[in-house]
């Protein structure tokens, strides 16, 4: 499978500036443009490092000051903390999601995620990475604009694979295995039903922040913290009795 450029296949994840500060005919339309992709790999293929190269590639093409980039282990987390109102771009990277379980109301914004923004212009991007297809959750599966695969599927992905890059994609990512080459990757456009490989260079800089998981009182601190406000209702009342 011949190596092409990536604007080639991937040339409607980077919507031009103008169509993404264009203001709505209407005030009440929500023209936000939502692009959603799973990163597919198993263990050091680069499937990390792609979603550092996607995330530095938005950089360059907005402005580091129109982009929010935030990488998490936790869907639930990054659903209710990713977003930053104040940016143009706003990508969401779930690192490991495989058998990672969700809350309802985290599926429920994944599939609402423009509506989720006050503002009415601008780009979503949320990219689900993964070592086995059907191990995600199904809302994060359902309708992707494109799959980047970074190896070869085994057992029943590599059937549903098949029937998406056909049998050259299969051979191709039997290849990249073959080769250690981690600067390629088969990219499957969904909506347009083609796919092609392209070649990306490593990253130069890493725009990824890490969304760390809140850092809760755990079961002995909520439990000394009960014993205290208790113990303060039990004084409040003595004194109460006293006037």
């Amino acid at each position: 499978m011949q190596v092409v450029e990536y604007q080639t296949i991937l040339s409607d994840l980077f919507p031009s500036i103008e169509t993404l500060t264009e203001k709505p005919q209407y005030q009440w339309l929500n023209t936000i443009e939502v692009r959603k992709l799973i990163i597919y790999g198993r263990e050091k293929s680069g499937k990390t490092e792609l979603a550092r190269k996607l995330s530095e590639m938005f950089i360059e093409r907005y402005g580091v000051e129109n982009c929010n980039i935030v990488i998490c282990r936790n869907a639930d987390q990054l659903m209710r903390s990713g977003l930053d109102q104040t940016k143009l771009v706003n990508v969401l990277v779930w690192e490991d999601a495989t058998l990672q379980k969700i809350d309802r109301e985290t599926a429920s914004r994944f599939f609402r995620i423009r509506h989720l923004m006050t503002r009415k212009t601008g780009l979503i991007v949320a990219i689900t990475v993964c070592h086995r297809l059907h191990s995600i959750p199904i809302a994060f599966r359902t309708e992707p604009d494109y799959i980047l695969f970074k190896s070869l599927p085994i057992g029943y992905d590599k059937s549903v694979v098949k029937r998406f890059v056909g049998i050259k994609g299969i051979r191709y990512l039997q290849e990249i295995i073959a080769n250690g080459d981690r600067s390629k990757t088969l990219v499957y456009d969904c909506r347009r039903d083609e796919a092609q490989t392209i070649e990306l260079p490593l990253a130069t800089r890493n725009y990824l922040r890490t969304l760390y998981p809140r850092k809760g009182l755990g079961l002995v601190g909520k439990t000394v913290f009960i014993g205290f406000l208790t113990l303060l209702g039990y004084m409040v009342l003595r004194v109460w009795r006293f006037l």
